[in-house]
């Protein structure tokens, strides 16, 4: 249930509150009228510092990747392509939560901050499709430390 709110409910209405409303409503007072994508300075700085202040705990990663969703607002004038966007980014970062990593299978990621950045998304969405990976064939060792195995002599 959790994580069919972070990939469906959360983006819908971050991306609907902002991009939607938010982002006309600084423009002009009668919001509605202004067409999706046509904002001024003011609009794009408040598309990008609003989410930011929603995710304190990784400002450098929501400010980088608000501004693409508000760039992608402003390029299509879709909000559904910004609602896509960040449902398949949520999708990313949920499969990280909700899936063990390599080694002990059983525990689940921490959810802090500093989790979410992306060379460790990449380094845990790596460490989870080795620990769903078959063991390899008995009678092999593997690479530890990049040293290749060691020979088996029998004499």
């Amino acid at each position: 249930m959790r994580f069919f709110g972070l990939v469906a409910v959360v983006p819908l209405v971050e991306e609907f509150f902002l991009r939607a409303f938010l982002m006309r409503f600084v423009v002009a007072r009668h919001w509605w009228e202004v067409p999706l994508g046509k904002v001024d300075a003011l609009g794009i700085i408040v598309g990008t510092v609003v989410p930011m202040l929603m995710h304190p705990s990784e400002l450098l990663a929501a400010a980088v990747w608000f501004s693409l969703v508000t760039w992608l607002m402003l390029r299509t004038q879709n909000i559904w392509d910004c609602v896509a966007a960040h449902a398949i980014t949520n999708v990313i970062l949920g499969c990280t939560w909700f899936f063990p990593a390599r080694g002990d299978c059983s525990k689940r990621f921490p959810r802090r901050g500093a989790d979410r950045t992306i060379p460790r998304l990449l380094n845990r969405l790596a460490r989870f499709w080795e620990c769903r990976s078959p063991p390899p064939p008995s009678g092999r060792r593997l690479q530890v430390n990049g040293n290749l195995p060691e020979s088996r002599n029998p004499i």
